[in-house]
């Protein structure tokens, strides 16, 4: 039985999934500086003033669902709404139907991600971001 899960797992491993956004990198005198008190080297990449989600992982998320976290809200307050996606093949950017420009993603900011692989199994990845600036990024097997 352990050498049936050690084989499942390296096949996992070979193709496995990992959701982030796409970014770019800050205006440089903007990060020296530290504007908005936000550190860090890359912001969040847009196109069409809408967020861009990419998988770098090496296989197909499916059934992703989102939803943003507003960190700067009071816990109660903050909305629970989750967005959809089918799937994300591996290398694949896919433009969001979330303007950039909503107050509530522009202080500090989470973006959580749940998908699964073809294999079945279940993932999380986090994105953290304090003026579009992209500050911590968290990735787990559920």
């Amino acid at each position: 039985m352990h050498i049936r899960n050690a084989a499942t797992d390296q096949v996992e491993a070979m193709a496995k999934p990992c959701l982030t956004l796409a970014a770019k990198l800050r205006n440089q005198d903007d990060a020296i500086l530290e504007l908005s008190g936000a550190v860090g080297n890359t912001v969040a990449a847009g196109d069409q003033a809408n967020f861009v989600v990419q998988n770098i992982g090496t296989g197909v998320a499916l059934n992703v669902s989102y939803r943003f976290d507003d960190l700067d809200a009071p816990t109660g307050s903050r909305p629970k709404g989750k967005s959809y996606l089918m799937n994300v093949l591996a290398g694949q950017r896919i433009t969001m139907p979330e303007p950039m420009n909503v107050s509530a993603y522009s202080g500090n900011c989470e973006l959580i991600f749940s998908f699964e692989s073809i294999g079945g199994r279940r993932y999380e990845s986090t994105v953290t971001m304090n003026a579009h600036v992209l500050t911590a990024f968290k990735f787990k097997k559920l």
